[in-house]
């Protein structure tokens, strides 16, 4: 156990534990740190746990188990222009926005149109109430001394809530994701080899709010300005051969495919009636693209001698858009951007150790 203190109100505890008793072994991390920070609205609270548990099942099994937890609590400061960081460094006094020197944001007025207040990060109350959470486990099986097959299967849970400025997102985010993978190693051809293949599956399904945020402190919300909702599938294979031709030359090859599916409905809300919220104009748009992507590899390495590694390799890579990337426009603007497509790229590396 250990205990950090500073100033500016810092406070870091933390603890460490693990112990191995038989065929089960674990090791567990905890944290608590928070603070107050030197500027104006930049206090914060955050606490995590990490435990990982790994049980040997006699003769050819081990279970793995892994959680991790993040709770985030924060205020935080307005970015400053050159003058109101010489004139007011620390946010001093910024309580109301009539102080020298002190950022603020325009807020909506009634939160939905019309008139804006000018309002400081601290009577704002501006921050974030986010909350982390993966829980997997993985069950590996040796059929004998060259093979092994592994499952996993991962929950990820993001919840956020962050009036970070004029707005505020605020959504939960839970994906799952499951993959299945053997590798052998052994002999092809009287060369040694080590063989990979794998297939993989996961998904997200998340409701995503943009909301106004209004005067009257502590991050009040107005009313919605838009709603993302959205499924992210992927599936696909990876599969990869690593063949040594001779004592010191290794060869590998390998290959990914993938499917990544996207369904999104984007709607944007208008209250074009001054201090009416009944009159709403909203503005919808929708897209379901599917890419297919396939990523080759092919690399070389040499070992003249125990000194030095001489390797050559090319390989082509991918990235596919997020489906909020679908309904904003290059110039950072709410649009149609539903004809884009994949990144992909072709590198070569040369390299030496």
């Amino acid at each position: 156990y250990c205990l950090d203190v500073g100033s500016f109100v810092y406070l870091n505890n933390y603890f460490t534990d693990g112990k191995k008793a038989g065929n089960f072994e674990y090791s567990l991390f905890g944290s608590d740190v928070r603070g107050d920070g030197y500027i104006g609205n930049s206090w914060f609270n955050t606490q995590t746990v990490n435990f990982l548990g790994t049980l040997q099942a006699p003769p050819d099994d081990r279970l793995i188990f892994k959680l991790i937890h993040n709770d985030l609590t924060t205020r935080l400061p307005i970015r400053l222009s050159l003058n109101q960081f010489h004139r007011n460094p620390f946010q001093a006094g910024c309580e109301t926005p009539a102080t020298p020197g002190c950022a603020t944001v325009s807020l909506l007025s009634n939160g939905f149109n019309g008139a804006r207040t000018p309002q400081t990060a601290i009577a704002a109350g501006l921050g974030r109430d986010d909350r982390g959470t993966v829980v997997g486990g993985r069950w590996e099986h040796d059929f004998d001394n060259q093979t092994t097959w592994r499952n996993q299967f991962v929950f990820d849970d993001r919840n956020i809530n962050q009036p970070t400025g004029a707005t505020s997102a605020i959504g939960d985010f839970p994906s799952y994701n499951f993959m299945s993978d053997v590798t052998k190693r052994g002999e092809i051809f009287g060369m040694e080899s080590t063989t990979y293949f794998g297939g993989f599956f996961n998904t997200l399904a998340a409701s995503s709010g943009t909301r106004n945020v209004m005067p009257g402190g502590n991050a009040r919300l107005g009313l919605l300005q838009s709603n993302l909702y959205s499924v992210t599938t992927n599936y696909g294979f990876r599969a990869r051969e690593e063949l040594r031709l001779t004592p010191s030359l290794t060869a590998i090859a390998g290959i990914g495919w993938e499917t990544t599916r996207l369904h999104g409905i984007s709607t944007a809300y208008a209250y074009p009636v001054i201090n009416n919220p009944a009159v709403v104009v909203p503005g919808v748009v929708t897209a379901g693209p599917e890419f297919q992507n396939t990523a080759p590899e092919l690399a070389l390495l040499y070992r003249p001698d125990n000194e030095w590694q001489l390797r050559a390799r090319v390989a082509t890579g991918y990235g596919t858009p997020q489906v909020s990337n679908l309904f904003v426009l290059p110039s950072g603007v709410a649009g149609n951007n539903t004809a884009l497509t994949s990144q992909t790229n072709l590198g070569y590396d040369l390299g030496a150790d």
